[in-house]
This record gives C-alpha cells, structure tokens and sequence, in this order.
C-alpha cells in the first residue's frame, strides 16, 4: 500500500507532494472525520428546538435515521453508514500514514493548523448540506411546512377503480378490499431490504394517520404491497412490521405469488427497476388512497406537502358517508 502511495506521489509537482508526504494531510484527515462525526452525532443526539435550524435537525433524523415523530424514536441501524464509512477511511489512513503521523504529532504547529483546517472543511461541508436542503426532494422539504398551499380537493379527486388484491399480510391472513369497504384504505408499495425511501414512505404515512383524530384513525387502514416479492415472505414483513410498531388489523404489509404481486404493483402505477449488480429496486413512491365507495380517489407522492394533502385527504374522505356507515 505504501509503495503505491510513493509512486502516485511522484508524479505529483513538488508543491502538492509535501503535505502527502510529511503526515500533515494524514492528521487533517483524521481530525475532519472526527469532526464529521462530532457533527453527525449532535444532529443525531441533541434537542431539535425551534427555527430553521431545529427544522433541519428533525429532517435529519426524519431521513437519515428514520425518525418517528409520534414516538420521538430512531432506527439505530440507519447510523451504521456514518459509523462505519469514518472508521474504515480513519483505519487506512493510520495503515499508511503511521510513521508520518508519529513525527508530525510532535509538532504543536501541526496539530493546531490541521484541526483548524478540519473544523473548516467540515463546518463549510455542513453548511452546504444545511442550505442545499430545501433543493433535494424528496429527502428534503418538497414544500416549506410554514407556507402550506391549500388542498385543491375537488380539483384531484378522481374516482378509479383499483386493482383487485389477493395477498396475505404479515400474519398469513388473507387481505383484500372487499373487506374494507365503507373504510379508507391507503395503498402503498414498499421492501424490507430497501436502504432509501420505504423508510420515508412508512414514516409519511404513520405521520399522516398520526394527525387524525381516533375516531377517523379507526376508520382508516393501510396496505403496504411488497416491491420484492422474491425475498419478502411473512416473516420478513412481520420483522419490518414489528420494529416499525405497525399493529393489525389497521396495519397490512403483504406479499404473494410473484407473478400476482408484480402484476398488481404495474397496476398501482409503481414503476420498479432492479439493479443487478446490488439488488437494490429502484421505485417510484406513490400512495393510493381509496374512499368509503372502494374507488380510488386521490394519489399523493413524499414530501410535506403532499403528507399534508394527504391528511386532508383522509379526514374528507371519513367523513364522507359509505355503505358500511
């Protein structure tokens, strides 16, 4: 590894070589990884508070760390990347930069300049995330929540009928729409196995039904179709289900017969690509929301915006009188 460090460095001018070659780059290094992570764990830990800075604070954790707004907890497991990632570069930087570092350590010089430089390089970094926030939908803010537009409800209503679904939810119970009808149901597609957005989307609609009142969240239920039918057996789902506390009968994550599942999901509109190389199911991220009448009646997508329509959405549609009310 050394020897292939000296190579590319020679091929670098003088000027660039030096600070590669006398450990200064290499205490740089380590100090703006533990600063980033000083960082990532103060988004993660410390109290929101107000403003836009708290603002973005909770969307941090919303999106990186699947935060759940009504219980105030996060999924630990999302923290492996900022954890991991730091203490891999953090290890090869001492394999190679060892007997540099002993020598630049002793130098009080060196290590002021170098973690000046890192608290720099890591408070700009944090700053260019903290103003790009609002431009990356989903993962950021589709909407600012502090200037909601109104929902044009009649203007997005639509009244299709959905697709017919024979599957079995996490328990094995057969689930379909027959038995719902008279209530609101929201259909969704999600994966056990997916690193992005099914996290969001489980957490836009826990949010959305959160909001409602107990009389309209007992009216409405939620049927998240798998996206990975070929991995994603009851077990699967029961795991997902558990730790993201979702409850039957209120709560349905279903899979089936492969073919049936992506049959369905091309009639939701789901669009999917698979990468081969990683597994990873590229997706489109819709909810579906049905009426008391068993129609289809609106489709929201992420973001804030679209949970508030969303929210709007469902007490309209409970309080609308069905067949069942």
């Amino acid at each position: 590894m050394a020897t292939a460090r000296n190579i590319l460095l020679q091929r670098l001018p003088a000027v660039l070589r030096r600070p590669f070659e006398n450990g200064w780059f290499a205490l740089f290094m380590l100090f703006s990884l533990l600063f980033w992570n000083g960082l990532m764990l103060t988004l993660s830990l410390a109290p929101a508070g107000d403003g836009e800075l708290g603002a973005f604070t909770s969307d941090f954790r919303r999106w990186c760390l699947n935060y759940d707004e009504t219980t105030g907890g996060v999924d630990w497991s999302y923290a492996v990347p900022f954890i991991s990632v730091p203490l891999v570069l953090g290890t090869a930087t001492l394999g190679v930069y060892y007997a540099q570092l002993k020598a630049v350590l002793r130098r009080p010089l060196a290590l002021f300049a170098c973690a000046t430089a890192a608290i720099v390089a890591v408070g700009f970094a944090g700053a260019g995330i903290y103003w790009t926030s609002d431009a990356v939908p989903p993962i950021a803010q589709v909407q600012d929540p502090g200037s909601p537009l109104p929902f044009p409800a009649a203007k997005l209503r639509i009244s299709h009928e959905p697709p017919p679904i024979h599957l079995r939810n996490q328990a094995g119970e057969p689930t379909s729409l027959g038995p719902l009808r008279g209530r609101v149901v929201i259909l969704t597609g999600v994966y056990t196995r997916c690193p992005t957005t099914c996290s969001l989307i489980m957490a836009q609609a826990r949010q959305a039904v959160a909001r409602l009142d107990s009389a309209e969240q007992q009216d409405v239920y939620v049927i998240a179709v798998t996206l990975d039918p070929e991995h994603d057996d009851q077990a699967a789902l029961r795991d997902l289900a558990d730790r993201q506390g979702l409850d039957l009968p209120h709560w349905n994550l279903c899979t089936g017969n492969v073919e049936e599942v992506n049959r369905l999901l091309d009639r939701m509109g789901i669009e999917r690509r698979v990468d081969p190389a990683t597994g990873i199911i590229d997706h489109s991220n819709q909810f579906l929301v049905v009426d008391r009448s068993g129609k289809v009646a609106y489709r929201f997508s992420l973001g804030y915006l679209q949970e508030d329509w969303m929210v709007e959405a469902l007490k309209l549609l409970c309080a609308e009188r069905g067949p069942q009310s």
